[in-house]
């Protein structure tokens, strides 16, 4: 399946310091394809949008990618690898600093599921993140992030309301 998507949208951004105000119009877009086989999904994806900057920036336009493929492996095992990566730039020019604030990430991991029963999945993730910041004090700062996450998933039946 494939999807598309486009549009403008209105941001305003204000800072509180010096009460300015900047207004900017920009083109948002996205596009998705999928496949689905009995055994096998996969998609890609890409989108150029703003945010809020996390925490770092005032307002940020980002762009982003991402690859999923996933196997099931008889009716108990799911096999998934994913990888992605984003970019994210200033997009307010009221902090001018003289340097563009940025940071760039990516990552990849895999999952593994296992059924158990009928209601309930076991789920063992495990991801790496890499991340290039540039920021106001330093030139350029790097992170690196290895996560496990592990845990149980319980689907319970639907409930009929009468």
């Amino acid at each position: 399946m494939l999807e598309l998507g486009i549009g403008p949208e209105a941001v305003l951004l204000r800072n509180p310091t010096s009460q300015s105000d900047e207004s900017r119009i920009l083109v948002d877009g996205s596009a998705s394809f999928s496949w689905q086989t009995r055994k096998i999904d996969a998609s890609l994806s890409y989108a150029h949008n703003s945010g809020g900057g996390g925490g770092l920036l005032q307002g940020a336009e980002v762009h982003s990618a991402t690859a999923l493929v996933s196997h099931r492996f008889e009716r108990i095992w799911t096999v998934g690898l994913h990888d992605g990566f984003r970019n994210v730039e200033q997009l307010s020019s009221l902090l001018s600093t003289g340097t563009a604030i940025s940071y760039r990430n990516a990552y990849a991991g895999f999952s593994l599921q296992r059924n158990i029963g009928r209601s309930m999945t076991f789920n063992l993730n495990y991801d790496f993140q890499y991340q290039v910041e540039n920021q106001l004090a330093l030139p350029e700062t790097l992170f690196r992030r290895n996560q496990v996450i592990a845990g149980l998933t319980f689907n319970l039946h639907p409930i009929s309301l009468k």
